[in-house]
């Protein structure tokens, strides 16, 4: 549990967070990107106020408190973002094109959108370290169309030839295990359990197996386009 809570706290917002105040202090930031950067620090706080207790009582205990959150705060913090990000060769800039295909209330408090951020963030933060050529695109829907109950959000990328073959490798036609935790060939491997885990609790599951069982998220490798996806209950009117 600490290291999961370590692992979104050092990274989830905060990771681009640090690329962009080097950029700007170097001069090379544009100026929307001081917006983004304000959507990356009210993101971080409120990640450490629901994973850290006693960071923050009151503050938290606002955040437990009924307040509709619309799709629209996931768009204007993806859509079109131009995201630094550290690889081998330094630092390179990866775009983030956001289809918007729901309009609506997401979640009923800011702890449960802080949950839902929790998992996009890693699978956005994922995306953007593995993507080879035409930066990520996600997909924000809704399932089932007519009479939605839930959100359905998409990630995907390409990637080389080395990660393809690892992947397939190791999970065969079978990538949704990935959600189990513990591999990675970045990171600590535990992004992708988060992930799992704050889905499950969303729909009171306990293990990601069930998750994937249940189609609440998987994964999926198609040539070299690598995609992730999972659902989120939509507020009830």
């Amino acid at each position: 549990m600490i290291a999961k809570v370590l692992h979104d706290v050092r990274g989830g917002p905060l990771t681009g967070l640090m690329m962009m105040l080097q950029m700007a202090e170097a001069g090379q930031n544009p100026p929307e990107d001081l917006l983004r950067v304000h959507f990356r620090v009210r993101d971080h706080r409120k990640i450490m106020r629901g994973a850290l207790l006693e960071l923050d009582d009151p503050r938290r205990e606002r955040d437990r408190a009924l307040k509709r959150h619309d799709v629209q705060l996931l768009v204007e913090k993806w859509s079109g973002a131009r995201v630094p990000v550290e690889g081998e060769g330094g630092v390179r800039e990866v775009s983030v094109r956001l289809d918007q295909r729901f309009d609506g209330s997401v979640c009923e408090s800011c702890i449960e959108f802080t949950a839902l951020d929790r998992v996009l963030y890693n699978l956005i933060n994922n995306a953007l370290r593995h993507a080879r050529g035409g930066g990520v695109h996600a997909v924000l829907s809704a399932v089932p169309e007519g009479e939605p109950t839930d959100l359905h959000v998409a990630v995907a990328n390409r990637v080389d030839a080395a990660d393809a073959a690892a992947l397939r490798g190791r999970f065969g036609d079978e990538p949704g295990a990935l959600f189990a935790g513990g591999y990675s060939t970045t990171g600590s491997g535990l992004g992708m359990r988060i992930c799992a885990d704050m889905v499950g609790n969303a729909y009171g599951l306990d293990e990601p197996e069930d998750c994937i069982d249940g189609g609440y998220l998987g994964a999926v490798l198609e040539g070299d386009v690598f995609g992730t996806w999972f659902h989120w209950p939509l507020v009830a009117d």
